[in-house]
């Protein structure tokens, strides 16, 4: 009997988790709830990659560092590296984080040229202003970005997440938009507008105002844009052009998309 007592506590025991354990659940490892912060210095950081778990939130500050907070068995797997001056956030290589708790990584930088979002989570970031800013989000996460001042300015969206936009400012924006993600520009202005609509996203821009737009619409997304001088459609899919202003308007149709004036 003394020994049936000692194999079954010998099996609770094993069963109870403890803080530094690496606990396997379907092939990823599982969050032990203990929640951990560590601050990562940083140097020279003009480009972020979000391509892990987890919810960026961007600062800018003359000191560049970026803090995670995460189960303290995860952090250790998750991986801030920088080369070439863009900092890539990922989980160790084989390895897939089940989180049971939020992760969080908190990043201040002088400026930055490109955000790309990856995977699920979302990035958030203050009024930037840079030469050249590219912007791709191919996952289900969103970017909010408070305002951008820019030389030049390319959106990509090939997923479901969105991507909104208080005010914008460029002498040329780009959008190509190839999935089910929206873009939202509150206000602003460019001296050129391109979008490329081939997906079911939607390019919301009605208060922003270009002097020359050009667009091409081959899927189900439509697009809202205020031009002054010049408009040039190309529509070949059921997605249509809703404008303002009083420019010349040249129009291509082939599919049932439409444009017309607000």
């Amino acid at each position: 009997m003394a020994k049936r007592h000692v194999v079954t506590f010998m099996v609770l025991t094993s069963l109870i988790p403890c803080a530094g354990c690496r606990l396997e659940v379907n092939g990823g490892v599982r969050g032990n709830g203990d929640v951990a912060t560590e601050t990562r210095a940083l140097d020279r950081i003009d480009a972020v990659a979000l391509e892990c778990r987890g919810d960026l939130v961007i600062a800018l500050g003359d000191r560049e560092e970026l803090i995670v907070e995460a189960e303290s068995n995860l952090i250790e797997l998750i991986v801030s590296e920088v080369e070439d001056g863009k900092l890539t956030l990922r989980a160790s290589r084989g390895t897939s984080l089940r989180p049971t708790r939020p992760i969080r990584f908190a990043l201040t930088v002088r400026s930055l040229d490109a955000i790309r979002n990856t995977g699920s989570g979302d990035i958030t970031a203050p009024r930037l202003r840079s030469e050249r800013m590219d912007i791709e989000l191919t996952g289900s996460g969103d970017l909010a970005l408070q305002g951008l001042a820019s030389g030049a300015c390319s959106l990509r969206l090939t997923g479901s997440g969105d991507a909104t936009i208080g005010e914008l400012r460029a002498d040329e924006l780009t959008v190509r938009q190839s999935g089910s993600g929206d873009v939202e520009i509150d206000e602003g202005g460019a001296g050129r507008f391109e979008a490329r609509l081939s997906g079911s996203g939607d390019c919301k821009a009605a208060g922003f105002r270009a002097r020359r737009a050009s667009v091409h619409a081959s899927g189900s997304g439509g697009v809202s844009v205020h031009v002054e001088d010049v408009l040039e459609c190309r529509i070949s899919g059921s997605g249509g052009v809703r404008y303002g202003g009083d420019p010349d308007v040249e129009v291509t149709t082939t599919g049932s998309g439409r444009a017309e004036r607000r």
